[in-house]
């Protein structure tokens, strides 16, 4: 049997020269790539048959780890990212240091910091954000369990984490909210 620690490594491996994985997480199995890397989000905008329009929901182990990449990040935004109850999506102000196609042309970025262990371990060893959109092509529903998820997907990217990982998913997407400059908060989606 696989350990935990040679998964995870072989993920970050294929992550690292470019490729897409399959992974779980706090919500629903995610679609995952390098976010800095323009070829691995192209592969996934057509993976998912989805318009490069629409932007990408990116995963980080704390908030220091999207420091680097928006123009400022509040103790305020910290907080959103950190203390929710359920998945909560933070869309950021002024991001920089992505691939052209993660970036709306707003400049803006979503961004979740996941309470799910496997997720959590897997993005402490990547080291920067990760790609999370979900495991769905455009218009389907989105793959909840390991078991739901297409043949196409996982045919179609580089590797699938082991099913037994999923634990502790919600199996519903995450609540989104947009950070206005001024620090006042429109949702999205609940």
């Amino acid at each position: 049997m696989i350990t935990e620690q040679a998964v995870i490594e072989k993920a970050v491996e294929i992550l690292n020269n470019g490729g897409v994985i399959l992974y779980p997480t706090d919500t629903v199995w995610g679609i995952g790539c390098d976010p800095i890397n323009e070829s691995a989000v192209q592969r996934v905008f057509d993976l998912k048959q989805r318009p490069t329009n629409k932007s990408m929901i990116l995963l980080v182990d704390s908030p220091d780890r999207i420091q680097p990449y928006v123009r400022s990040l509040s103790p305020f935004a910290k907080r959103l990212l950190t203390e929710s109850e359920t998945p909560q999506t933070v869309i950021l102000p002024e991001a920089f240091g992505f691939a052209p196609s993660v970036l709306p042309m707003q400049k803006t970025v979503a961004v979740r910091c996941p309470k799910h262990e496997f997720c959590l371990r897997l993005l402490r060893a990547f080291g920067k954000p990760l790609v999370s959109t979900s495991a769905n092509l455009s218009g389907e529903p989105s793959a909840r369990t390991y078991r739901e998820l297409s043949e196409r997907l996982m045919q179609g990217v580089d590797y699938v984490i082991p099913e037994q990982y999923e634990a502790d998913s919600t199996q519903k997407a995450s609540r989104i909210i947009l950070l206005n400059p001024d620090e006042s908060l429109t949702v999205l989606r609940e």
